[in-house]
């Protein structure tokens, strides 16, 4: 379920995940942690929000949107208003919510639920399921298969090649832990989740090793954020910066060698 639908069936709320990555290939490891968090206020689908995720390199975005009004930013820029945001605030939403959608797909959709009895979470009747890894032929499979994948014509970059050979042949191994389901709207609540994935040597690369262990959950659900704009804020631009300021550097008038305004230009 989506951050969207989640939304409309539960109301206002709070939703943070964290995720502990650690990959190990040839005796060497490499451990990442991300953390996530969603304000949803009431509205349902158009309602305001404010969404974040960020991570142990130092990366992450931050996305707010309010009024109808979008503002967004890298983890360490300055805000910018998006008038022209053609839809962007709404699949950063669902992409910071997905934290277990992204598990399901990463263990090739074979997770499976043994139920647990019915339970409470923060005071609301819920039901609680076990998780476990289905065999490989309860495999989840799309029911139209995807088009070959375009190559360009020099090959793949070797940092696309990595990306692809692990998507590719991934193999689960192991799964343990547990979701927590509303029983009145059917959103999950709570889950925390530990796996880990295998991905066999090939491509000149060694055989590498991922542990991947989730936590998230809801909470604040009814309680209304007032979701606020950012105190302060650039404002939208109507071409990119950087080419901007060449023209003005080199001394040529943005609208043109006609000598046109930056409003003519627009109106071309």
């Amino acid at each position: 379920m989506g951050a969207a639908e989640t939304t409309e069936r539960i109301g206002p709320h709070l939703f943070k995940a964290t995720t502990q990555f650690k990959w190990t290939a040839s005796s060497k490891s490499v451990e990442l942690s991300e953390s996530r968090s969603l304000i949803s206020g009431p509205g349902g689908v158009n309602g305001d929000f404010h969404g974040q995720i960020e991570n142990s390199e130092d990366q992450g975005l931050e996305v707010v949107r309010v009024g109808g009004t979008v503002y967004a930013r890298n983890r360490y820029g300055k805000f910018r208003q998006r008038h022209r945001d053609r839809g962007m605030a709404e699949r950063e939403r669902e992409e910071i919510f997905a934290a277990l959608r992204s598990y399901d797909a990463l263990f090739q959709g074979r997770l499976t639920l043994t139920s647990g009895g019915a339970t409470t979470y923060q005071r609301r009747a819920a039901y609680r399921y076990g998780i476990t890894l289905a065999k490989e032929e309860h495999r989840g499979s799309e029911s139209t298969p995807n088009p070959p994948l375009p190559l360009p014509k020099g090959g793949m970059d070797p940092s696309t090649i990595r990306r692809s050979t692990f998507w590719e042949g991934r193999q689960p191994k192991s799964v343990k832990g547990e979701v927590t389901v509303d029983q009145k709207t059917g959103v999950v609540l709570h889950a925390r989740l530990e796996g880990r994935l295998v991905v066999p040597a090939g491509r000149g690369n060694p055989e590498a090793d991922l542990q991947l262990a989730l936590e998230c959950g809801l909470s604040n659900v009814g309680v209304n954020p007032a979701v606020q704009p950012p105190r302060d804020f650039l404002p939208d631009v109507d071409k990119p910066l950087g080419i901007a300021a060449a023209l003005d550097r080199f001394g040529i008038r943005r609208g043109g060698p006609d000598g046109g305004t930056e409003e003519d230009e627009e109106e071309r």
